[in-house]
């Protein structure tokens, strides 16, 4: 019996580090995907942009979102992460 009961724990053991696994990279392969759209639709909107630009491109519309965010945080010093999140998807439409 407790041979039964250290592989039932085994396998418990094995989902919740799956579960974990996937709800902390989930989001984070999101990201990389968005990432990854993005730079497809630059290249369609500028067939002709090398990677130099196209990386300018991409750190000046970063630098644009970390201004946003500190103006945020600015206008609503109480907001949690979790409030200036919601407040980019609204008003960024993500």
């Amino acid at each position: 019996m407790a041979k039964k009961h250290k592989i039932l724990i085994i396998i418990l053991v094995v989902i919740i580090a799956i579960l974990t696994f996937r709800v902390v990279f989930d989001s984070k392969f999101d990201d990389l995907d968005n990432l990854i759209q993005w730079e497809k639709e630059y290249k369609i909107a500028n067939p002709d942009a090398t990677k130099e630009e196209i990386d300018n491109a991409f750190k000046e519309g970063f630098k644009g979102l970390e201004k946003w965010t500190e103006n945020y945080k600015k206008d609503h010093p109480d907001a949690t992460d979790a409030e200036i999140d919601q407040a980019f998807k609204e008003a960024w439409g993500n």
